[in-house]
């Protein structure tokens, strides 16, 4: 019996996530887990060679609350986590697997800070007041989280590096622009001890698999200023990463929740 993962599309972050809840189940059944994101094979503590004559058919979708889907026994060939999120109290739970997982060198001098910025397909939407899917806080969100850690020294990333927000924040803490693979940006940010987040499963991911003692993410986002349009993206990851809850006002402006 083997467990083949399904990622439900989008970017790297969305093919990592499904698979962590594979792996996770399958250590906890001893069943042997198959597919792979390929940009992640070099990046993990162990040889990745399981169930190579599997054959993934009549996929079975385990439909149960994150918390709980470890009891739901295998019962079937395959298995598809790829509607999860890793919410609720699984960060807690398995963050120490994910941290042996994966290949993280820890920065040697723990003050420096590394920020990621997410924009890519959603920069079209910073700033719009009316637009409430933008990853990317204003620029008052990441100068909250710098004056709170002193303004370190460190790095930003972002996957659309001349935005305007990111060569501002760049400029204006003196960051180092670090250039790396998606998954090479994962590893690098996760050894810092102080990051600061963007909203999406990249960020998020990054977070998760490492051992900083501070960690900024977007709290729950709002709309101009109507306190009741919010939605749940600043709930996931760790219940101990401080949330910064920023958004624009009806003209474009920083706007704190």
């Amino acid at each position: 019996m083997c467990i083949v993962t399904i990622p439900p599309g989008g970017r790297l972050g969305n093919q990592i996530y499904p698979w962590l809840y594979g792996l996770i189940y399958s250590k906890k059944w001893g069943i042997c887990l198959k597919t792979l994101p390929p940009e992640i094979k070099d990046f993990i503590n162990f040889n990745f060679e399981y169930c190579p004559d599997c054959v993934a058919n009549n996929l079975h979708w385990i439909d149960s609350d994150p918390d709980t889907f470890l009891e739901t026994p295998p019962q079937f060939n395959e298995f598809n986590f790829g509607s999860y999120d890793l919410s609720g109290d699984w960060a807690e739970k398995y963050q120490h697997i994910l941290q042996e997982t994966f290949k993280v060198q820890d920065r040697s001098d723990r003050s420096e800070v590394f920020i990621h910025v997410r924009l890519g397909d959603t920069a079209w939407a910073y700033g719009s007041p009316s637009v409430i899917w933008s990853f990317a806080r204003p620029f008052e969100y990441y100068q909250e989280a710098m004056s709170k850690l002193g303004s370190p020294k460190g790095f930003i990333s972002s996957d659309t590096p001349d935005h305007e927000l990111v060569c501002r924040l760049r400029d204006s803490f003196d960051l180092e622009l670090y250039n790396g693979s998606p998954m090479e940006t994962i590893i690098f940010g996760a050894g810092f001890n102080n990051l600061i987040l963007s909203g999406g499963t990249f960020s998020m991911c990054m977070g998760m698999i490492s051992r900083a003692e501070n960690v900024f993410r977007p709290g729950p986002f709002c709309l101009g200023q109507d306190q009741n349009v919010k939605n749940g993206l600043g709930e996931l990851g760790l219940k101990k990463w401080t949330r910064l809850s920023w958004d624009f006002d009806e003209t474009g402006g920083p706007f704190k929740c």
